[in-house]
């Protein structure tokens, strides 16, 4: 066993030394080398050791089959004892006992002898089995250095020494590349974003080379190989970590371990980080591309590049929720009735804030309306745009965070668009009814200002009354009309006719208020009343003292002593109406008859009789109640007496019933369906009993509900109707707020007008026999003046708004077309003409439109370019004019030197020309498109000068020019041409 334990510690010796350490091809060979030997190594002790096995084999073969031996013969002497047992001789008995004995010996013996050998046996092959485990991964390791590293171009040789990164720094770098991917904007020079976009772009390819090589190394996994892992597996590592990659060993478990910088890695757990990674990597390629795409739109859009040189403001979203907060906390939504001077500085105030309110509102309006709703991405070219113009300088950037989440960027903070977007619509919805509320308040108070006889009744009427006093007044006046007339005193009878007469006056008065409360007090997104909604809760309450809307949106007006809900008011005179329209027309019957009977005698006796007779059956009925008690027979006469006396009242109720389609209006066809409705109550109670009204009772009900039905039809068109005309009054009321303190952008004119067409649609539905027809009429009148009117404005806007966008984009193509001077003369007409144009355009914006101040600053600016412009026209123009004059002269001057014999005379004058020349090309201005040329012309000029005057000079030595021995006079010489530098102009 000794040697076992030297043979086993220095095949673990061995087996250590199967690594690879990744530092240059040069250690790689020696390594190579090494794990060769030892798996040479390995090999002659697995030779050595494979004799012991096979002995070891032999020997417990032996064995085995001894045991076995044994296990025979002992079952064998086991039986035979077993047999002999029972034998009545002692011999036999003593025989069967030795043999049972011995039996269970052998068996003994065959069961234990071999434990030792097996055990020993399994030693020796489980090193057999180490030993083969550390063969096969030398083998594995030389295959990979062969394939990987000692073969020519080798990715050691290409890439190890490129790079080194480890899984942390892999994933900082994806993160820091995906934020990489952004815009930053630049509000004073925006031409200069196009570089900064260009690190986008790399930052985006960068990405997908690292997805590339992680999917490389993911997709490089082959269940075929050994280990799960080819040579292209460690190609991948190395493309991915580089020189981080410092040692590939083997641990105990026979797993591949993997030195980062190191750190060891199961090389599994490696590549299922970098699957994760690679993951992540591909879901922000999607965003990311987009994203680019989005940047080259923004950088392509002049109409955006210019909106970021017109930006002023600066405010984050948070800070603009914060603002309209405490512009919200501190704004008065009550408007007291006070004097005149103190309301109008009461509205102003409230004006004020709502003008603040609305220009926010307006600015998210365009945000949210922007957005692409049916998108994965909400975010397009106009949102960013509409983002800018609410936020201001405070958008710094956009870009991509490390998921891929595409964000905002204000200085070092970011948030994603998506909740930038919700916080717009979120702040949007909270200001919207603050809007609508103080726009109401602001045109309600103005309204009332203008009735100054309003004014002086809330300063002058000081009662109050409750909805209880109201209601107690209308149960007295009740009474009052309730009471029986008096038709045996005449003195009495016109006593209480005209104490009738001034209870039905007073019920006309509050029935007109109730229904110019029912028919003012409008229900929309707010609930809204009008002066003359309140000129009859002066009436019917007193004094008011301001109107007001709740914390909870609710709109209450203060009667000094409490505050009253108008839908309260409103319930409260819905439900009291019919009431008093009943005592109207019972006041009016009351005053009929007495009237009638004070002009005729007889029909007052008449009357006086049926009134007995009425008492009489009140005491008949006190006495029938009596024999109730007494008699069956006269309980069931009774009965039946009582069940036609309700049949009688209900049919005297359905006589007093009009046609349905002489009605007046809908208060009077509903006063019809009421008695209809009543009527058919009182009888339904008659019961189906002995001696009962039941059968007539029944036949009633049917006449009456087919008098109910065709009033239950009109009732609900007339309502239907009534409903639509309401909704039109909402709707032209809206329109009418959005307009208010113009001017406005083209998107307020738009929903206006909308509203307008939309009321005058519904309003054209209305039939023409319904009682809102006539009305409805006059409202459509109105309705399409004011449609028109904002149509016109609308039309305006859109023009001023299309002029102004054609303004900027001819601009925007003047001024890059003359970028980078020098510019032809061709060009610099060609952006005069823009600008020109540009300047016409805004010429012709009225003034009354919302644009037309913030567009003056524009008109100067495009001004001044344009005159900036032409001045350099007329520069570039006289510079080309001046370089064609020395082009002329310089002509002349060749003419000259063309022609032979020269004369004194003649060559004065060439001097004089290319002297003229020069000074003319000296003068043209630099920055122009000769100028460069002009430079070098001169040059050119004086050297064609110098030789000229040194010709000069020779033939004025000359004793004669024109004598043969004066050479320089007859032979021509050169002047270098220009011909070239010209032939462009």
């Amino acid at each position: 066993m000794n040697n076992l334990d030297v043979i086993l510690n220095k095949a673990l010796m061995l087996g250590s030394s199967m690594a690879l350490d990744c530092h240059n091809s040069d250690v790689i060979e020696k390594q190579l080398i090494i794990i060769s030997n030892t798996i040479l190594d390995l090999h002659h002790i697995k030779g050595e050791l494979a004799p012991t096995l096979k002995k070891l084999d032999e020997e417990i073969a032996r064995i085995d089959a001894i045991r076995l031996t044994k296990g025979v013969v002992g079952v064998g002497l086991i039986l035979l004892g077993q047999n002999g047992s029972d034998d009545d001789n002692i011999l036999s008995q003593i025989a069967s006992e030795i043999a049972l004995e011995i039996g269970h010996d052998f068996l003994d013996e065959a069961i234990h002898d071999e434990n030792h050998l097996r055990e020993v046996r399994k030693i020796f092959w489980d090193l057999v089995q180490t030993i083969d485990i550390f063969i096969q991964q030398g083998t594995w390791l030389k295959e990979i250095s062969s394939q990987c590293f000692l073969i020519s171009d080798s990715i050691f040789d290409t890439e190890i020494q490129k790079h080194s990164q480890n899984l942390p720094s892999l994933a900082a770098q994806i993160s820091k590349l995906s934020f990489s991917i952004r815009l930053d904007f630049s509000f004073s020079q925006p031409e200069l974003m196009q570089d900064k976009a260009a690190t986008a772009m790399l930052a985006l390819e960068r990405l997908i080379k690292i997805k590339d090589k992680l999917n490389s190394l993911s997709s490089s996994i082959d269940n075929t190989k050994k280990f799960l892992v080819s040579h292209h597996t460690i190609n991948s590592l190395f493309l991915v970590f580089g020189a981080a990659i410092t040692r590939i060993v083997f641990n105990n478990k026979n797993e591949i371990i993997i030195y980062i910088e190191n750190q060891q890695y199961r090389l599994l757990d490696i590549i299922k980080e970098c699957e994760e990674y690679e993951h992540k990597i591909i879901n922000i390629i999607a965003p990311a591309k987009f994203l680019q795409n989005f940047i080259d739109t923004c950088l392509s859009d002049a109409g955006f590049l210019h909106i970021l040189t017109q930006v002023q403001s600066k405010i984050s979203i948070d800070q603009l929720h914060e603002k309209v907060s405490a512009v919200l906390i501190t704004a008065e939504k009550r408007l007291n009735f006070d004097s005149l001077p103190v309301m109008q500085q009461n509205l102003h105030r409230m004006s004020q804030v709502q003008v603040q309110l609305r220009n926010v509102y307006r600015q998210l309006d365009i945000v949210t309306k922007k957005i692409n709703k049916q998108a994965n991405n909400p975010l397009n070219i106009d949102v960013i745009k509409a983002l800018i113009g609410v936020l201001g300088k405070s958008i710094t950037a956009l870009g991509l965070d490390e998921n891929g989440v595409i964000i905002l960027y204000n200085n070092s903070q970011y948030e994603s668009v998506k909740s930038i977007i919700n916080k717009c619509i979120n702040l949007k919805q909270i200001i919207e009814k603050p809007i609508l509320q103080l726009a109401y308040l602001v045109s309600f108070g103005k309204e009332c200002t203008q009735h100054p006889g309003l004014i002086t009744a809330l300063e002058e009427i000081h009662s109050n009354k409750s909805i209880s006093d109201i209601k107690n007044d209308v149960k007295t006046k009740s009474r009052i009309i309730k009471n029986s007339l008096s038709f045996g005193n005449q003195g009495v009878m016109l006593c209480q006719l005209e104490q009738i007469k001034i209870v039905q006056k007073d019920l006309i008065s509050i029935n007109k208020n109730f229904q110019n409360i029912i028919n003012t007090i409008e229900k929309g997104k707010i609930t809204y009343i009008k002066s003359t909604t309140l000129e009859s809760l002066l009436l019917l309450f007193g004094s008011i003292c301001a109107v007001e809307f709740s914390p909870k949106d609710e709109l209450f007006i203060d009667f000094n002593s409490q505050n009253e809900k108008v839908l309260d008011i409103l319930s409260f005179c819905q439900k009291l109406q019919p009431k008093i329209e009943t005592l109207i027309q019972e006041g009016e019957g009351k005053i009929k008859e007495a009237q009638e009977c004070l002009k005729n005698p007889l029909l007052m006796k008449q009357c006086q009789r049926q009134q007995r007779r009425k008492s009489v059956q009140i005491t008949t009925a006190i006495v029938a109640s009596i024999l109730i008690l007494i008699s069956p027979g006269v309980w069931f006469g009774w009965k039946r007496f009582s069940q036609e006396q309700v049949r009688w009242n209900a049919q005297t109720l359905m006589s007093s019933i009009g046609d349905v389609t002489q009605a007046k209006d809908i208060n009077e066809i509903r006063l019809m369906r009421d008695k209809i409705k009543q009527a058919i109550a009182s009888v339904e109670i008659i019961p189906n009993s002995f001696a009962s009204a039941y059968l007539a009772a029944h036949q009633d009900i049917s006449k009456f509900r087919v008098q109910l039905d065709p009033v239950e039809k009109r009732l609900q068109i007339e309502e239907d109707t009534a409903a639509k005309f309401e909704s039109t009054k909402q709707l032209a009321m809206d329109a009418a707020i959005l307009v208010q303190n113009p001017p406005h952008p083209a998107t307020v004119w738009n929903e206006a007008s909308n509203k307008w067409q939309e009321a005058i649609t519904i309003l054209e539905s209305i039939p023409e026999d319904s009682f809102v027809s006539v009305d409805a009429k006059t409202k459509i009148e109105q309705y399409r003046n004011n449609y028109a009117v904002i149509s016109a404005r609308l039309s305006s806007e859109i023009q001023a708004s299309d002029s102004i966008e054609n303004a900027k984009k001819l601009s925007w193509e003047a001024v890059k077309i003359t970028q980078n001077p020098p510019h032809s003369s061709t060009t610099w007409k060609q952006a005069s003409n823009k600008l020109e144009q540009a300047i016409k355009l805004l010429g012709t914006m009225p003034k009354n439109s919302p644009l037309y101040a913030q567009e003056q600053q524009r008109l100067q600016e495009y001004k001044a370019n344009y005159t900036t412009i032409n001045k350099r026209l007329i520069i570039e123009d006289n510079a080309v004019l001046k370089f064609k004059q020395a082009q002329k002269l310089a002509k002349q001057v060749e003419r000259i030197a063309q022609n032979t014999p020269y004369t004194l005379a003649g060559l004065q004058d060439a001097l004089a020309k290319i002297k003229q020349a020069t000074n003319v090309l000296s003068s043209i201005p630099s920055g122009t498109t000769v100028s460069v040329q002009a430079s070098e012309v001169v040059q050119i000029y004086s050297r064609n000068y110098n030789t000229i005057y040194n010709r000069f000079q020779a033939i004025n030595t000359c004793s004669s020019p024109q004598s043969s021995d004066c050479f320089d006079a007859n032979y021509s010489f050169y002047l270098e041409s220009i011909d070239s530098s010209l032939s462009s102009l």
